[in-house]
């Protein structure tokens, strides 16, 4: 837990750093708007890779992928669905 905190803190203290730089310095609007719009791709896909990379991933895709045809007519499955829809 206490590991989450620090991480946490030291994520929120980059940011603000980040975003108090970036007015101090007057960073233009475009470059601004550039790294706004691209940063979330660079942070998905670094955890894409980091996903991919766990054990077990493999498994998991495939479970993911693959239908299950016997739970398809299953009355508690056909009820959650129907609670979901309405």
């Amino acid at each position: 837990m206490t590991t989450l905190c620090v991480s946490i803190s030291a994520g929120q203290l980059s940011t603000f750093r980040f975003v108090y730089v970036t007015i101090r310095h007057a960073v233009g609007f475009f470059q601004v708007v550039w790294v706004t719009a691209t940063m979330p791709y660079v942070v998905l896909s670094i955890l894409l890779v980091r996903g991919l990379m766990l054990p077990g991933a493999t498994d998991g895709i495939m479970y993911y992928i693959t239908p299950r045809a016997d739970r398809l007519f299953d009355p508690q499955v056909l009820m959650c669905t129907v609670h979901a829809l309405t």
